[in-house]
């Protein structure tokens, strides 16, 4: 549901459209918003689900452990993530509650719903919002015209946030998004991207213990203690690696806990 970085205009939009995003069913199913419509930030990821058999593009750390529990529910059947309401109904339906419709350079944007999910046979909309961004003013019109729209046509629609999550998975999502960023603490981004690739390497390497890691790239690196852990998390976020949030975190050696592979960089 937010907002692009890609130049929107109603070329954009005819191009989106021509290009079938938002259509098709399993693997056939394109999203409306990809992670190349966004600059790489390290929060969006790309995923191959089981279920899908296809890339999913989830566009935040909270987006893609919600999309583990899916991927991981014996009763979800289909997965559509960036799911796209039509333009007409929402503008439609904004202008009747009175709400300003979302734009970028004049023109009104398609709104999206996070996932779209085929459960027991029945679809349902789910939109991820963290606790803080789900009281925001404008975030709440945006949801009442996405609310309007989903009763229109009989689908269960709610917001999920990191309090609806189970606690372990909750206290996992709390740890990964906790402590100052990586971008902070190493600004420089060329180092930034040597810290990763030194990191990698030693973490593949399972004669070296974890701890000491995290130690010695502190220390090589000259920067902060603890600054490795974070870069430990962005590598997390980025998809570089990959964990099973239903499982307890375990930091002495997460390389010899199953949740924990090096899986579809983004």
């Amino acid at each position: 549901m937010g907002a692009r970085n890609t130049r929107w205009s109603h070329n954009t939009y005819l191009r989106f459209l021509k290009n079938r995003r938002g259509m098709g069913e399993l693997a056939e199913y394109k999203p409306w918003i990809t992670i190349h419509d966004f600059p790489s930030n390290g929060k969006v990821v790309r995923i191959l689900g089981q279920k899908t058999h296809r890339i999913h593009h989830l566009l935040s750390q909270l987006e893609k452990i919600y999309f583990l529990i899916l991927d991981n529910d014996p009763c979800v059947e289909d997965i559509k993530e960036q799911f796209p309401l039509p333009l007409a109904n929402t503008q439609l339906i904004a202008a009747k509650l009175g709400i300003k419709h979302p734009c970028i350079n004049g023109f009104s944007y398609v709104m999206t719903t996070d996932f779209m999910i085929k459960q027991n046979g029945n679809w349902h909309a789910i939109q991820i919002k963290t606790s803080e961004d789900a009281e925001k003013d404008r975030v709440k019109e945006k949801f009442a015209i996405e609310k309007a729209y989903y009763d229109s046509i009989n689908v269960d629609w709610k917001v999920i946030t990191e309090k609806d999550l189970p606690s372990l998975i909750a206290e996992n999502y709390y740890w990964l998004t906790s402590g100052e960023s990586l971008e902070y603490l190493v600004p420089n981004p060329g180092k930034r991207n040597r810290m990763k690739t030194a990191f990698l390497e030693l973490y593949e390497d399972y004669t070296i213990p974890f701890h000491t890691i995290l130690a010695v790239m502190d220390e090589n690196c000259a920067v902060r203690e603890g600054t490795t852990m974070q870069l430990f998390k962005a590598c997390i976020m980025d998809n570089s690696i990959s964990l099973n949030p239903l499982e307890s975190f375990c930091l002495g050696d997460p390389r010899r806990v199953d949740w924990f592979c090096r899986r579809y960089p983004s």
